[in-house]
């Protein structure tokens, strides 16, 4: 098997930073979204209320709007969206043992504002209600996952693209702790795990291998 980490790491590299650039961009599309949300609630709520005041209401619309939009930020707390599961990837006890646990996300869609499972009313409504913080928190979510892959290592991976670059098939955890050299194949696969160059496999016997577009980008460069 070739180590070719050298030739891998730039594009890498730029793997990477696209992934980046699309959270960072994903933010600011939500964060806009949101406060786009977060000012037309403000302008009805406050219409409804000055209406509702020539009517006799008692209630200031300024602070009308900001308490009902402050209650939609302490609803939303209750039914955010939970975070998806990760790859869980640690060292065995015997020596190259590699323990790694798939994600499990099959109840992860099942929260109250989710539309991607057909029409509900309720869903709806909640997902209007809503739509300020939770377009707010999905622009936190994508920042901070940008954020999160900035930080990942990328040397080792570059050595586990360069090894499957050259096997072009998936490889068993196995295989690579038979053949893989250093002590840092655990934080190889993590990185792995996170990118789509990278496709993880969780079915017995688990293993890795590189996506088709990630072969063809390399074999091209």
């Amino acid at each position: 098997m070739l180590n070719r980490s050298n030739d891998t790491g730039p594009w890498l590299d730029a793997v990477v930073c696209s992934s980046v650039r699309v959270n960072r961009l994903a933010a600011l599309g939500h964060c806009v979204l949101g406060l786009v949300a977060l000012v037309a609630w403000f302008m009805l709520l406050f219409t409804i209320s000055f209406v509702a005041r020539l009517f006799g209401s008692p209630f200031n619309p300024t602070w009308f709007a900001v308490i009902v939009i402050v209650a939609q930020f302490i609803a939303f707390a209750f039914v955010r969206r939970p975070a998806l599961e990760r790859w869980q990837i640690a060292p065995g006890v015997d020596p190259g043992e590699i323990i790694a646990v798939a994600p499990d996300n099959s109840q992860a869609q099942h929260y109250a504002y989710n539309q991607d499972h057909g029409f509900s009313f309720k869903r709806a409504y909640f997902a209007l209600f809503l739509a300020a913080p939770v377009a707010l928190d999905e622009a936190f979510r994508d920042w901070r996952e940008g954020t999160r892959l900035k930080r990942l290592q990328r040397e080792p991976a570059a050595r586990l693209a360069a090894l499957l670059l050259t096997e072009q098939r998936k490889v068993t955890f196995d295989e690579l702790a038979n053949h893989w050299r250093g002590d840092d194949l655990v934080v190889a696969l993590q990185t792995a795990a996170e990118l789509p160059a990278f496709q993880m496999f969780g079915n017995e016997p688990q293993g890795v291998a590189l996506s088709n577009s990630a072969i063809d980008q390399l074999l091209a460069a």
